[in-house]
């Protein structure tokens, strides 16, 4: 466990190099950018990047109705160097707003995860008062390995997310029914390599 603890720190350390492995791994990073690129021309005001890393998404918005957030500021400073006319800040949504700035939109990608289990309501919650009325929440998330996992999944799992906060789509569901979500919707992603999944829920 002290081994996997050290390489996951290691290879946090490089965050381009890491952003672009795990995008290589996961497989399914065209159907997710033809899913959510769809959902922001039904929404297409402000949105919020919850988690953005090193941009992964960013270039399926417009610069100005998009904000990453990110509480890693070497992240941040990426974003800002790679991507100048988009805006960036390194904050926690928790930290940041107060609900006065509504978003039409508020995305989440491979975020909940890493976060105690305690604290994934409080963030859906906030996530739910930052929407406008009208308003939709996007979460990509992978489930935890099952008996017929591919492969590859229950291997990366095993070194890089054993002890995070891993979900099952109806889980999640659920944890976005007590936020105040509704209409909610999963889809599971065409992966040969990842378990992994699509949620929209609306604000109200």
């Amino acid at each position: 466990m002290i081994v996997k603890q050290q390489l996951y720190r290691v290879l946090k350390r490089f965050p381009r190099q890491w952003d672009m492995l795990q995008r290589l791994a996961e497989g399914d990073s065209e159907q997710k950018n033809e899913l959510l690129a769809e959902i922001i021309a039904q929404h297409p005001g402000a949105w919020l990047d919850i988690g953005c890393g090193t941009g992964r998404f960013v270039e399926l918005f417009f610069p100005q109705q998009y904000l990453g957030l990110d509480t890693d500021p070497l992240r941040i400073e990426i974003c800002r160097q790679q991507h100048r006319a988009y805006r960036f800040l390194s904050a926690a949504p928790t930290e940041l707003f107060t609900g006065d700035e509504l978003f039409q939109g508020v995305l989440i990608s491979h975020v909940l995860h890493h976060l105690p289990e305690a604290e994934h309501l409080e963030l859906l919650r906030v996530c739910r008062q930052l929407l406008d009325p009208k308003g939709v929440a996007v979460i990509f998330e992978w489930a935890p390995p099952l008996k017929d996992t591919p492969r590859f999944h229950r291997i990366f799992y095993r070194y890089f997310e054993t002890g995070r906060q891993h979900n099952t789509p109806g889980e999640w569901a659920e944890k976005l029914g007590r936020s105040g979500f509704r209409q909610i919707e999963t889809i599971v992603l065409r992966n040969p390599r990842f378990l992994s999944f699509m949620i929209t829920a609306q604000g109200r």
